[in-house]
């Protein structure tokens, strides 16, 4: 068994983070495999429900848009090429009934599902996170999926931050498909449950009864699945994933513990300088409040992780320094043999990191290899919400920082990570050139 799950999760490694560029075009999956029909008509959301209203609107909807930006409308939470990879599904119960709607991005509206008997009448609710695999499937294949971790890591991220802000408590099961009421997915696995999220706390009337029914939700799934020469080796992955009843939980109560450093009313306010200029900077040194922040943040966060991850802080300075952050601690190191160009691994004459005030590194423990496949679905997720309270911190003084899977693995790993450690995630930060307008929704 540890032998099967060791290699399962050194083969996802080694395809779709060392090999991932070479092999982009061995892959193939439908645009979509959910979508609405024209004829919709949203659910109308109780009016007495106003936290789960402001939480929408502040966090979840489309926050902003950049007019000069290739990705026109933007939520206030980083995604993959702005796609939204992931569907949010909202399950109420009370009374003996169950209910399922899902949210559309577009017209921010609700669309009733599906409704059900239970034996339950204390009243819950949850949020899903699912996969869309075809979302970004149709740019990426199977690569998708990592992405659509990552994607749902920013989005968890915000929603804690409004759950701090408001004093509620909250639930976060990092084993969505564990403990869950959406029924057996088939195969192959077209959408994909991420995180179950209680969120309980946020409604004022506990009463499921006062959400419609009425059968307006339309939606279209698709059958259609075209495979891939790689061998279904993300459909393996999931499926380990699925049929695992590991629990990866983290519990909330009544606002303490989030730590999220930032106001709701300025998540809006991130951006990742996104132009069809291309990506440069002014050169800036950042002040050292920001660096200690920064790293009192990742600390933060990777407490619960054991050594599952790794940051570098790479501080481009006259003399290059980087903090390396563990959950055990934080040293600092001289590199004098750093070209931080060499970072990213392609579109070079569109991104120039040459005055980049800060590059952070995010990496995976190779002990994971060795782990479970949902340790290791984990820890992408767990890099997301790392990446966004970064971006969050650095909107406040106006910085740009934008996430990246834009990566030189094999220099990166040379250069800084040796053996332990394999390349995650990447996050650069400074004072863009190419800062587009902005128009808040």
């Amino acid at each position: 068994m540890t032998e099967h799950t060791h290699s399962l999760n050194h083969d996802v490694a080694e395809r779709y983070l060392f090999g991932r560029y070479e092999r982009f075009g061995e892959e193939k999956l439908p645009f979509e495999y959910v979508r609405l029909l024209p004829e919709y008509i949203g659910t109308k959301i109780p009016d007495n429900e106003v936290l789960f209203q402001k939480m929408i609107k502040s966090v979840i909807a489309y926050s902003y848009i950049e007019p000069e930006n290739p990705y026109l409308y933007h939520t206030s939470y980083a995604s993959a090429r702005g796609f939204n990879s992931n569907e949010l599904v909202l399950e109420i119960s009370g009374d003996n009934t169950r209910k399922y709607y899902i949210y559309d991005l577009k017209s921010d509206e609700w669309i009733f599902l599906h409704e059900e008997k239970v034996e339950e009448r204390r009243f819950v609710a949850y949020f899903h996170i699912l996969s869309n695999r075809g979302r970004l499937g149709a740019k990426y294949g199977d690569f998708g999926y990592i992405l659509s971790l990552l994607d749902a890591g920013h989005f968890l991220e915000n929603i804690k931050c409004f759950f701090e802000e408001e004093r509620l408590s909250l639930n976060v099961d990092y084993n969505g498909y564990s403990n869950n009421n959406l029924g057996l997915l088939s195969k192959p696995y077209q959408i994909v449950p991420l995180l179950k999220l209680d969120i309980s706390s946020v409604f004022i009337n506990i009463d499921a009864v006062q959400w419609s029914t009425e059968k307006t939700g339309i939606l279209f799934f698709s059958n259609e699945y075209t495979g891939n020469s790689a061998g279904g080796l993300i459909d393996e992955f999931i499926d380990k994933v699925l049929n695992s009843q590991e629990s990866l939980c983290e519990n909330f109560e009544d606002g303490i513990g989030y730590n999220t450093k930032v106001y709701v009313k300025d998540l809006w306010k991130r951006t990742s300088s996104q132009s069809a200029q291309g990506y440069s900077f002014f050169p800036y040194k950042c002040k050292q409040q920001l660096i200690d922040d920064l790293v009192y943040s990742i600390s933060d966060l990777l407490q619960t992780m054991d050594d599952k991850i790794c940051a570098h802080i790479i501080v481009n300075d006259s003399n290059i320094s980087v903090y390396v952050v563990k959950n055990n601690g934080v040293y600092i190191k001289d590199y004098w043999d750093i070209d931080i160009n060499n970072i990213p691994h392609d579109s070079l004459d569109y991104v120039d990191l040459k005055n980049v005030s800060l590059v952070v590194i995010l990496s995976t423990n190779c002990n994971l290899y060795r782990k479970s496949e949902v340790q290791y679905q984990y820890t992408y997720i767990k890099m997301g919400e790392i990446a966004q309270r970064l971006s969050n911190i650095c909107s406040l003084t106006d910085l740009s920082a934008r996430p990246m899977k834009n990566m030189n693995d094999l220099y990166i790993k040379e250069k800084l990570l040796g053996e332990e450690f394999d390349p995650g995630y990447l996050l650069v930060i400074g004072k863009s050139m190419n800062d587009s307008l902005k128009m808040s929704i």
